[in-house]
């Protein structure tokens, strides 16, 4: 990874290889697709209520279409993400982003041979991210371990 890339990592001592990618809902989007377009800039990911996508999705693109189409290219052969440590936070209640898809995205990543975990929200909405606290602090937790591994 260039300094290009990661600008100010020498000169604000940052590590390179502790530099992830995490958002909620459109970031949580964002992070999927980062992680997924630069796997090679992050350690790991962690999206949060987020539908995956792996590339830029067609205008007028539907959430069924994206997860079909991430179905198809998160087994894919040749796909970097399945290389990047994800960390998926996802409610079952979740109106906006259906968990079933989700689930379904996850379980294609795991049989490619990714490293992703699903941890699911019990009883929150969309938006209801108080709910997601316990969960955002395990998420250090699993971030700490990950990190310490050589």
């Amino acid at each position: 990874m260039g300094p290009q890339l990661v600008g100010g990592c020498a000169e604000f001592s940052v590590a390179p290889e502790k530099i992830l990618v995490a958002g909620v809902s459109l970031g949580g989007m964002g992070a999927w697709f980062l992680a997924a377009q630069h796997p090679d800039l992050f350690s790991a990911a962690v999206p949060v209520a987020a539908i995956p996508i792996l590339d830029r999705p067609a205008p007028g693109s539907d959430l069924d279409s994206l997860l079909d189409r991430f179905q198809v290219q998160g087994a894919a052969p040749g796909n970097r993400l399945v290389q990047l440590p994800v960390l998926v936070l996802h409610s079952r209640q979740d109106q906006a982003i259906p968990f079933a898809g989700v689930a379904r995205a996850v379980e294609a990543l795991r049989a490619a041979g990714a490293p992703v975990e699903l941890v699911v929200i019990e009883g929150a909405s969309h938006n209801d991210m108080p709910r997601y606290v316990a969960a955002l602090k395990s998420a250090s937790s699993w971030i700490r371990t990950l990190w310490s591994t050589p």
